[in-house]
């Protein structure tokens, strides 16, 4: 059958290639493969979805098409079957997805004006040598922004090239967890993170930034399904949150890339979760019940230290942990 007219799942397995022909009759559905066309299979109503008279779309080199947050590179064509949706790359090679996992977005470098601003960054990070690199190499930095191909609207990046605000997010009390020590100004920290598009946390040595990582961390891969890069110019301060990880036992949510040395040791000796320890009698919907009384807990007490107006060493030993994850 031909895939660009016809989307045909055999017990949720796409055939539409492998399908010579099909036929209805007395409530099954009775199919001829191309690899065996003197021979018909009946199959029950139920194990077969046809879809068909879909809806085209070219993608152009100004969009992007993504499967939930990660992009799919050098799609050329989308195929809209309702429910589902087929994606053809520039070498002829299909994949099917659901529909809602599945969306485009264009190029912020849209404008005149955001063009002309990333080239003039790209333009002075060529001055940008870092301590220890050859300077008779092109600077990382520049070689970086050389890299620059698309950039997503979403992204804070997009927001900047294009004088846009920054954005805020709204997440509720129930879906804030705390599975690290952390004080009031710690927890603070984090809530602002979690509602802005980007946001800068600095303070002495001491003070918990990494502890604020941690958390942060925590609700965005557990509570949002999302991935996070840690990245710095120092080694030392990721390898710092992966030690802290690994001491809490959660160090098989961690990928050390980074080097080609470092995929390659990584993917060779892949993680293996260790949770057997992890057992609890109380299911998830009373968990995150209880997470949202202590969370309320929490803002009262808050509240009432804002109202009061105390001094900071007053509540420098405030301290939760709540191992949820």
């Amino acid at each position: 059958m031909n895939p660009e007219k016809y989307l045909i799942l055999v017990k949720s397995e796409e055939k539409t290639k492998d399908i010579l022909s099909y036929d209805m009759r007395d409530q099954y559905v009775y199919i001829v493969y191309t690899s065996n066309q003197e021979q018909e299979y009946r199959y029950s109503s139920t194990d077969i979805v046809i879809y068909q008279e879909p809806t085209i779309t070219d993608i152009n080199k100004n969009e992007r098409v993504y499967h939930n947050d990660f992009p799919l590179y050098q799609v050329s064509r989308i195929f809209d079957f309702g429910p589902k949706i087929r994606i053809v790359d520039h070498k002829g090679n299909s994949y099917v997805y659901d529909k809602n996992s599945i969306f485009v977005v264009r190029d912020a470098l849209a404008s005149n004006d955001s063009k002309n601003i990333l080239k003039h960054f790209t333009a002075i990070s060529r001055y940008t040598h870092i301590a220890g690199e050859d300077k008779g190499k092109e600077p990382f930095l520049h070689s970086q922004f050389n890299k620059i191909a698309f950039i997503n609207p979403n992204s804070v990046l997009a927001h900047y090239l294009n004088r846009q605000t920054i954005k805020e997010h709204s997440i509720k009390n129930a879906g804030t967890i705390y599975p690290f020590r952390f004080n009031l100004s710690q927890k603070q920290a984090l809530e602002i993170a979690l509602h802005n598009q980007i946001s800068v946390i600095q303070g002495p040595p001491g003070t918990g930034k990494t502890q604020t990582i941690l958390n942060i961390l925590a609700n965005l891969v557990v509570m949002q399904n999302k991935t996070v890069a840690v990245v710095s110019s120092n080694n030392a301060a990721v390898q710092n949150v992966r030690d802290k990880l690994r001491a809490e036992e959660y160090d098989f949510l961690v990928a050390a890339l980074g080097s080609a040395e470092n995929k390659n040791l990584f993917f060779a000796d892949l993680p293996v979760p260790n949770v057997s320890s992890w057992k609890s009698d109380t299911d998830e919907k009373t968990l995150l019940n209880q997470i949202q009384v202590i969370n309320s807990r929490l803002y009262r007490f808050d509240g009432d230290r804002s109202s009061e107006s105390p001094t900071p060493s007053r509540f420098s030993s405030v301290a939760v942990r709540t191992r949820t994850f």
